[in-house]
């Protein structure tokens, strides 16, 4: 937006007056773990120059009829004000162009002057209040939550009513203080405003009588129940609300009164669920949030939606259940007969547990305390302790301690995040004692119930499914509890328990015995698959040794570096050295991988994924010919560009520290990526008059995981081959090219599944890149806290 008037723009003077703050404000040095010490405004209000900009020229503008109630929230600003930054004909341009000024200031710089409870609103929101019918002038439109009046802005033509806040300590959420700013941004607008800071300010009838459409909740980041019963009744009869709030609020005992008599009365006409960035953490998760639309009209029928997948129903409106408002429980298919969850199994709460249990932990001098790290999907492989426990002295653990909690009892531990539900059971608690991740679902069967059912339950098709769906994949010990009562599980008979028990073990046992033959067999290939690559490196280097020693012998035993070993090839006895340095070493290698079965890399540290390709791409592109390797992201994409903080304020990353790491060694990973590049200069670059096939790196989280993901464009995967196959002992077509190591994609298996990570290959012949490479990283910081 450009501006101009006797060679002025808004632009140039804002930036002008940001710039002499910056320049000549009081300075202190303070420090940034990217740069270093730096000269930093020693006036935090000097780091809001746009604002004394703002509010000053609000009071030149209004004159007599400037709000003394705005002014006195926002004084600070105008005391701080710079008087000679600007002279008076550029003050003057400022204040006739004072919409423009504020139209620029607030789609600039907004987000400083949120709060921890009120942001902006998503572009989810935008799209549901866009569903409105076209809203006439004379209407009154009440926003709560209005924040720095965003939602206002929309409508340009009607009377805005409605509240800021949440009237909490003002001195930590500075809500008056927005909403100052928004009245100001509605004034330069020339919106009617008459929007109180506080929630509270509005429950009455007066106020609220001649509100056509109330929005609630939009620009939450958590959410409140500060509209309430009383503001709704007394709008005016088919006046229409649309109520935006956390998922977690829309079920259970967190239900509001307000929601429970618009199911009532039949008021409700749409449910939409869908998703928003986490702000709060900017992780790269999301927050899952519901919007009811009703109005003072009895419907018939509700319309019940989930944004994220697509999904819709229409549901008669007295089979909607007053405690549960989800639209994905309602999407879900339920077994028709059964019982509750609740019935045979109660919810024990591992968040309570934060001071003991690390107490707890730190008693411990030799950290000999077994912890539990993977749930399984199959019943065969969910005894949480029949497997050799990491220890909480492992370094991975070393800056979570206060996230593990003391598991005191026999119990059922699942969760999920997103993909698959991971359960396993404990029946017997180790003698050194046994810790959790406290966001871990911890469930304990009712009396004469086995843990073993319970997990072999859990993990049937119907009862996942259920959960999965209701959860739409997310279970956690903050989000299950809340919606046990609404999984149907099958009401067995301690017989009929007992019988479905010692299925599940004979089905399990036989599962295992044919995975050991499998593996047999896989390993006797692998032995033959690994003494033909050792018998292909040692002939090679038995021939270069039989040459070199032959021409020694017609040379008398007296060589040079530069002399030719053979009249065919150019080899010189320097070249034939190397060779055999080089080749020794490698086979040394091979046998050291043969040889331990556990061979031991270097101790597991975090890393950055940007940084580690980015440092291994420079290492070995030289060396690349008919390839170059490209990433999907910009050079410091992982750093975060300013202080993250959590809601007490506290600082959890400081700018220029990477916000997503991984735990693993690192020379691990390099033989990983060896591997990859090997395979697929071997089996996918392989038409000599193709010079520019590309190798292209990127990575995503996906929920708690990180997964990296390397691509190429070469020739695909024969239609033939199973792409699970390449994973299996022995497979592989270059056994002896540097870097396969004899074992190909069953050593990046096995390295990957020995840090608790995984690799899946997959085919894409119709696509661009076609192999795909996916790690997924199980050790990650990445952490859910809310």
């Amino acid at each position: 937006m450009q501006t101009a008037n006797n060679n002025f723009t808004v632009e140039a003077l804002v930036a002008k007056y940001r710039n002499f703050v910056k320049e000549n404000c009081p300075k202190e040095l303070a420090w940034d773990p990217e740069i270093g010490e730096f000269p930093a405004p020693m006036d935090p209000i000097d780091t809001y120059p746009e604002a004394h900009l703002l509010v000053t020229l609000y009071k030149r503008v209004a004159g007599e009829n400037a709000d003394q109630n705005i002014l006195e929230a926002l004084s600070k600003y105008t005391t701080a004000f710079y008087a000679n930054a600007l002279n008076e004909e550029e003050l003057d341009y400022l204040a006739n162009h004072f919409s423009k000024v504020s139209t620029f200031i607030f789609d600039n710089f907004a987000d400083d002057y949120t709060t921890c409870w009120i942001g902006r609103p998503s572009q989810k929101v935008y799209e549901i209040i866009g569903t409105l019918k076209k809203v006439e002038a004379v209407k009154t439109i009440f926003i709560g939550g209005a924040g720095l009046c965003d939602i206002a802005m929309l409508f340009p033509d009607c009377t805005i009513k409605g509240y800021s806040g949440y009237s909490y300590v003002e001195e930590l959420t500075g809500e008056k203080e927005m909403w100052a700013l928004g009245q100001i941004r509605l004034f330069a607008a020339g919106i009617k405003s008459e929007i109180l800071p506080y929630s509270k300010d509005t429950e009455n009838s007066q106020y609220m009588s001649d509100v056509d459409i109330a929005i609630v909740g939009a620009s939450d980041i958590i959410s409140t129940n500060s509209f309430g019963e009383k503001q709704f009744q007394y709008m005016q009869s088919c006046s229409e609300l649309l109520l935006f709030m956390d998922k977690k609020k829309a079920v259970g005992d967190s239900i509001d009164s307000l929601e429970k008599i618009l199911v009532e009365k039949k008021y409700i006409k749409t449910i939409v669920s869908f998703e928003k960035s986490n702000i709060i953490l900017n992780t790269g998760t999301t927050q899952k949030r519901i919007c009811i639309r009703a109005n003072k009209t009895t419907k018939d029928v509700v319309c019940v939606k989930n944004d994220v997948t697509g999904e819709q129903m229409q549901l008669p409106a007295n089979r909607l259940d007053s405690t549960i408002l989800w639209p994905s429980y309602y999407l879900t298919a339920k077994p028709k007969e059964g019982i509750a969850l609740t019935e045979i199994v109660s919810f024990l709460d591992l968040l309570n547990d934060e001071k003991d249990g690390t107490e707890w932990i730190l008693s411990d001098k030799e950290r000999n305390i077994s912890v539990v790290t993977n749930l399984s999907a199959e019943y065969k492989n969910a005894n949480l302790c029949k497997e050799q426990l990491k220890l909480v002295s492992d370094s991975i653990f070393e800056d979570h301690l206060g996230l593990l909690s003391k598991i005191t009892q026999s119990c059922v531990l699942c969760y999920s995040n997103k993909n698959k539900l991971g359960a396993g059971y404990i029946k017997e608690l180790p003698a050194n004692g046994i810790v959790a991740y406290r966001e871990l679902v911890c469930l304990i069967p009712k009396e004469g119930i086995d843990v073993r059912y319970m997990v072999a339950l859990l993990l049937t098709p119907e009862v996942r499914n259920q959960i999965m769906s209701i959860c739409e994949g997310e279970v956690d010990a903050q989000v299950f509890p809340l919606i046990m009562d609404k999984i149907i599980v099958p009401n067995h008979s301690d017989l009929e328990r007992a019988t479905f028990l010692s299925e599940a073990n004979y089905n399990a046992f036989e599962s295992s015995r044919k995975e050991l033959e499998q593996e047999h067999k896989s390993y006797i290939k692998a032995v033959r698959m690994r003494k033909h690559a050792l018998t292909q490196s040692a002939s090679a280097i038995e021939a270069t040794f039989y040459a070199l020693n032959a021409y020694r012998e017609r040379q008398n035993g007296t060589i040079s570096d530069n002399e030719r070993i053979s009249r065919i090839k150019q080899t010189t006895v320097k070249d034939a050295f190397e060779y055999l340095s080089m080749a020794t070493k490698d086979l040394l290698v091979k046998l050291d991988h043969i040889a331990d079965v556990e061979y031991t890399f270097t101790k597991p540290e975090w890393i950055n994924p940007e940084e580690f390709v980015e440092s291994y791409i420079q290492k070995h592109e030289n060396g690349w010919v008919n390839f170059k390797p490209v990433v999907s992201w910009t050079k410091g994409h992982n750093l975060a560009d300013k202080d993250i903080k959590d809601l007490s304020g506290e600082i959890i990353l400081h700018k220029g520290e990477p916000i997503h790491l991984i735990m693993f060694p690192k020379d691990a990973l390099k033989q990983i990526l060896d591997n990859i590049v090997s395979n697929a200069i071997s089996h996918g670059f392989i038409d000599e008059s193709i010079n520019d096939y590309q190798l292209r790196f990127s990575w995503e989280t996906d929920g708690f995981d990180l997964k990296i993901c390397v691509e190429n464009n070469g020739a695909p995967i024969p239609s033939d081959r199973s792409t699970s196959s390449l994973l299996e002992y022995g497979v592989s077509t270059s056994l002896d090219t540097n870097g396969h190591h004899g074992i190909g994609c069953n050593e990046i298996d096995g390295i990957m599944r020995k840090y608790d990570g995984k690799v899946e290959i997959v085919s894409s012949p119709e696509d661009e890149f076609k192999v795909k490479y996916i790690l997924t990283f199980n050790r990650t910081n990445t952490l859910k806290t809310l």
